[in-house]
């Protein structure tokens, strides 16, 4: 297997594929040693990552606030065949890592539901209520890390 690896410096490229993306994977520490992964969706702005979460649900209740998590997307498309007989894969993954906070002002919290709203009230016919969004929570974002991979 051969396969070729570029890291992502251009936050354009960036940026694109996390608003083009409906959903990912949030990560963080549950305690010392322990780990959680949460798929879910998710809202891209002003370089932070937002998602609501419930407050009675199990993965609110691990999260360690104002410690650090991290929020990965994954895409994959096929390329043109190189060979023949050989196919080719192509993976881009973005991973935001910073801090894990709760959104409290209400400015923000209204802002994100109605852009939240709009990206996911699109799909199918889905109809998204406000009510159904329930606490606002972000990562505070410290690094974004994207990386390209292809191969056959």
């Amino acid at each position: 297997m051969h396969r070729k690896i570029s890291y992502i410096r251009n936050i354009e490229i960036i940026e694109k594929e996390l608003n083009d993306s409906p959903g990912g994977v949030l990560a963080f520490n549950v305690d010392a040693e322990k780990a959680m992964q949460y798929p879910t969706t998710f809202l891209y702005l002003d370089k932070n990552v937002y998602f609501f979460l419930d407050k009675d649900d199990e993965v609110y209740e691990k999260i360690h606030f104002n410690g650090h998590a991290s929020f990965t997307i994954l895409k994959d498309g096929r390329l043109k065949k190189h060979r023949i007989k050989e196919d080719s894969y192509y993976l881009f993954s973005a991973t935001v890592v910073g801090i894990i906070r709760i959104v409290d002002e209400q400015k923000t919290i209204d802002e994100i539901k109605s852009k939240y709203m709009a990206k996911y009230s699109l799909k199918k016919g889905f109809e998204l209520k406000s009510s159904q969004l329930k606490e606002l929570i972000m990562i505070d974002t410290e690094e974004i890390q994207a990386v390209e991979e292809e191969g056959i």
